[in-house]
């Protein structure tokens, strides 16, 4: 692979955009809790590079599925457990790009310590948190990917995404300041 190949972002699901927290009833698996604001901020990001999502959990896959591939439009695959088959599942998805990687659970180490950038949760594995490039402070599930997306756009200078949600954070800034001052 050479420098000038493109960036691609690859997520493990559970523990990232989720709080990893399953809920269960009689029937199985029934719901995960996504956050907020992770998927606009990944909306923005993929104007500029792909992103894909990848999952072992077989027994939330419908949940998952419905988040992102149908409410969302993301690609979703399914991962290995294995530390080593993960990786090169994840490497397949985007063959010729740099992956940037963000996962948080114990199976992520190979895929943190190989890919060109790595991300991981304030809250994951204290071992992936050393082998990670980027830890967000926020815990999965609360906005950390929201971070991690602004953190690359920073560390890329992928200028579209910085200077459109620095447009927006001027108009927070002014709605604030409005509300402030008339109530």
């Amino acid at each position: 692979m050479f420098q000038s190949d493109p960036f691609a972002f690859v997520l493990d699901v559970d523990g990232v955009l989720t709080s990893g927290e399953f809920y269960y009833s009689k029937k199985g698996k029934i719901l995960k809790a996504f956050g907020a604001d992770d998927f606009d901020m990944l909306d923005e990001l993929r104007r500029s590079i792909p992103i894909s999502f990848i999952t072992a959990d077989k027994k939330g896959w419908d949940i998952v599925h419905k988040r992102l591939v149908e409410d969302c439009h993301y690609p979703l695959h399914y991962a290995s457990g294995d530390p080593y088959e993960r990786w090169e599942t994840v490497q397949s998805l985007h063959p010729n790009h740099r992956i940037i990687f963000m996962g948080d659970g114990c199976k992520d180490f190979v895929c943190l310590s190989n890919a060109t950038f790595s991300i991981t949760t304030c809250d994951a594995m204290a071992y992936n948190q050393e082998y990670a490039d980027y830890v967000t402070k926020r815990p999965g599930g609360q906005r950390a990917v929201a971070e991690a997306c602004i953190a690359i756009a920073h560390r890329y200078k992928l200028e579209t995404f910085l200077n459109h949600n620095m447009h927006l954070s001027c108009a927070q800034e002014r709605h604030l300041e409005n509300h402030k001052r008339y109530g």
